[in-house]
């Protein structure tokens, strides 16, 4: 059975053992790689993102997914399939055989991350349309102005504040945004379009910055405050096994796993371990002979992306 965005699965196993709780759980597939599949286990302030392999998973038998998760019903045909402005819109039937609903990709991002209801297949192709149409050029819009969010809204029927409703001033989140290291702050404010986030370590920015909610997700008992009452860390109670390999020279390596996704904090015993991973990770596409001059200019504060770049010319 070919799996697709948006349908079922029974978890398996996972990767680390504190993320065990999750497996005989069901999740939604949010994205499909070649050897992996992405999906989203919980609902609300307990939504968890993980990164399953094959064999680790099987498609969730329809009653149990009723019975995990009875308000929303499981979609079972797919009744069209759209190509519009580089946007693939797939447009699914659910059981009660009236209600349309639909979710819009482009080959890299999942541009909504909302099911929209729709009593017929022309009014879910007119709205999906116009929204694109009107709000999404082939650019992607990381934070769309108040009035372009307002349209958007109208054009698939949700009310503006649909993202702000599941923040609040004071919470603890991290931005994943995956192009870059994730980032903790606090919210301090949380308007109809973005976040207003407090970034950890940033000095010079005390009014926040506005941050697209959909790359925000909510911290859960991750952070706590390190012995000296004086800063805040990631609790090594919430960190897995970590993996290693031993060269021949007898050093031990953190490596990260095949999928080429970047390391999960969840996956190491210690932030400085993680820390570690990640800037291995971020190695991976150095020449050998230009890693001396990257490690440089990200000792000056150059960014990551930045570095590559001067490199490269």
């Amino acid at each position: 059975m070919d799996l697709k965005v948006g349908d079922r699965i029974s978890i398996l196993k996972t990767r680390t053992q504190n993320l065990s709780q999750w497996i005989g759980k069901t999740a939604i597939i949010t994205a499909i790689n070649s050897e992996t599949i992405s999906v989203a286990a919980g609902d609300g302030r307990e939504k968890k993102h993980l990164t399953l392999k094959k064999g680790w998973y099987e498609v969730a038998p329809l009653e149990l997914a009723e019975n995990e998760c009875p308000q929303q019903l499981q979609a079972n045909k797919t009744v069209s399939e759209k190509y519009y402005k580089g946007y693939r819109i797939e447009f699914f039937v659910l059981e009660d055989g009236e209600t349309i609903k639909f979710k819009i990709f482009n080959e890299q991002w999942q541009v909504y991350d909302y099911w929209h209801e729709y009593e017929s297949l022309d009014a879910a192709e007119l709205g999906a349309i116009e929204w694109l149409d009107k709000e999404y050029p082939r650019e992607r819009i990381l934070s769309p102005d108040k009035d372009t969010f307002e349209r958007m809204s109208q054009a698939v029927g949700l009310p503006s504040n649909t993202h702000t409703q599941q923040f609040k001033v004071g919470d603890r989140v991290r931005d994943t945004f995956n192009l870059r290291k994730p980032r903790t702050g606090t919210i301090a404010d949380t308007p109809e379009i973005w976040a207003i986030v407090h970034w950890d370590g940033v000095k010079h920015s005390p009014n926040g910055q506005q941050w697209s909610y959909e790359y925000l997700e909510i911290i859960h008992e991750k952070l706590f405050m390190d012995e000296s009452g004086d800063g805040e860390s990631w609790n090594p109670a919430d960190f897995g096994e970590v993996p290693h390999q031993i060269e021949a020279s007898g050093q031990a390596t953190i490596f990260y796993d095949d999928s080429n996704e970047p390391p999960d904090p969840d996956d190491f015993d210690t932030v400085e371990e993680f820390e570690k991973a990640w800037k291995q990770w971020e190695l991976r596409d150095v020449p050998s002979h230009l890693k001396f001059a990257y490690k440089q200019l990200r000792q000056k504060g150059i960014s990551h992306q930045d570095a590559i770049a001067v490199i490269a010319n």
